[in-house]
């Protein structure tokens, strides 16, 4: 077909939400076929405004979460969307844990926290996560500490685990003994790695979908 412009129709359109990949034909009849494969959301980005359905490559496919996909799991923080495929093998090949995670956060755009259902927080370090996550299932009866009141876990350090009883402060660096108790722990986790967020409220919502198939986390 004279003057139709396959690759820039393919460009235009491979551009929209929800195509990951588009086939463009064009016949000297002048027929012009397309051939499109949907893209697929894989969770929920909460950018610190609003909750997002991203794709895996952390394309954004829509900017409101329809209630058919609240069981989608759940992270959160700048540069979450970017490495959501990374949080979600963390999860998923961390089965003690799993079924625990409300959220994983993005903290400074280099490491994770986990945000667990009962409130509590596991701090991971830039470093193989996963190897922190397995030194913390090696301690007898850990998975108690997920179903009580909120914790802080804080693996950062290789050589060291730390736990401190109450939800996690606003900010990192604060004592958790100059803070008052948080009314709704999973909020306040996410304000520690977005302090500037107004509208952490957003994220209750996300409370009852958590990381995976249910209320109560699940596989991914």
């Amino acid at each position: 077909v004279l003057g139709f412009d396959v690759e820039a129709a393919r460009t235009n359109v491979e551009a929209l939400p929800w195509v990951e990949e588009a086939e463009i034909r064009a016949a000297l009849s002048g027929e012009v076929s397309f051939a499109i494969r949907e893209a697929q959301p894989v969770a929920r980005w909460f950018d610190g405004i609003a909750e997002r359905l991203i794709a895996s490559d952390g394309s954004v496919l829509d900017d409101a979460v329809d209630r058919q996909f609240r069981h989608l799991p759940l992270v959160a923080g700048k540069g979450a969307e970017a490495g959501v495929d990374e949080a979600r093998e963390l999860v998923a090949t961390q089965p003690f844990i799993e079924p625990h995670v409300a959220a994983v956060v993005r903290v400074g755009q280099r490491r994770w926290d986990l945000r667990l259902v009962n409130g509590t927080t596991v701090r991971l370090p830039e470093a193989d996560p996963n190897f922190a996550l397995d030194r913390l299932s090696s301690i007898p009866g850990v998975t108690e500490l997920f179903l009580g009141s909120p914790l802080v876990i804080d693996l950062r350090l290789p050589s060291r685990t730390s736990i401190a009883f109450g939800a996690a402060p606003l900010h990192p660096d604060a004592p958790l003994e100059t803070l008052p108790a948080a009314e709704d722990p999973l909020a306040a986790a996410i304000l520690e790695a977005m302090p500037s967020d107004p509208l952490a409220a957003a994220i209750r919502a996300a409370q009852a979908g958590g990381f995976g198939a249910s209320s109560t986390g699940g596989a991914l």
